[in-house]
């Protein structure tokens, strides 16, 4: 059974406490909270949406809509907090770096500081860090990209390995040349082959256009047997 689960944290029957929340809390459940009806209301709220029924995708939908508030409501507060406390997140200095090199000058300015560019882990990289990397891969500068599709895993923080697949396209065109690194030095070549069978059957490859799906390469054991035989 799917569910949702929505986390309003704090005393909704406090005198501050936060509207948006508790309209969020309307929206979903279609009735006011608790401590509008009466009654001490729970720290915690869980809805459960059946995803089959007549009402499940109207209440899902709805959810979702009240989600999106608590997002906007507590991303602004967020960003107010940081302002007077005068921090930025890494994330901040990837969106300041990225909005900064919008501007031409500023693009010319690094255009003339960097003459090579190396990019590890580059199967990790999200849309906002590539476009930094782009804006500084000018003509002139060589870019060296490395990674391994098969080891992107970092998703969850907008990630994307088909950024890898168009970090490859654009040091192709701009006359590269791919590198393959088949050898393992870590490895023992029975643990390798036992990865290799197992790996094979399931890294298919691209099946469409954009696909995220890795390209299986076998690797090369440097180390020939099992230390502990």
């Amino acid at each position: 059974m799917p569910h949702l689960t929505l986390f309003a944290t704090g005393d909704p029957d406090a005198a501050d406490a936060d509207p948006v929340v508790l309209a969020a809390m309307r929206a979903v459940t279609g009735r006011a909270p608790r401590s509008e009806r009466g009654g001490r209301p729970p720290i915690i709220v869980r809805i459960t949406a059946m995803a089959s029924g007549p009402n499940g995708t109207r209440f899902i939908r709805r959810a979702v809509l009240a989600l999106n508030r608590l997002f906007t409501a507590v991303n602004a507060r967020l960003q107010e907090w940081r302002s007077q406390e005068e921090v930025a997140t890494f994330s901040d200095l990837e969106v300041y770096a990225d909005r900064a090199l919008q501007e031409s000058h500023v693009r010319e300015y690094y255009a003339g500081r960097f003459t090579h560019l190396l990019i590890d882990e580059a199967q990790d990289t999200n849309t906002v860090q590539w476009r930094i990397i782009e804006a500084l891969a000018g003509p002139g500068v060589n870019l060296t990209v490395v990674g391994d599709e098969k080891q992107s895993i970092y998703a969850f923080r907008r990630a994307d390995v088909r950024i890898f697949h168009q970090a490859h396209a654009h040091v192709r065109q701009g006359g590269g040349e791919r590198v393959a690194m088949h050898t393992s030095f870590r490895t023992h070549a029975d643990l390798v082959a036992i990865m290799n069978g197992y790996f094979q059957a399931r890294m298919t490859g691209p099946e469409a256009a954009g696909s995220t799906r890795a390209t299986f390469e076998p690797l090369d054991a440097f180390r020939p047997g099992n230390p502990a035989a």
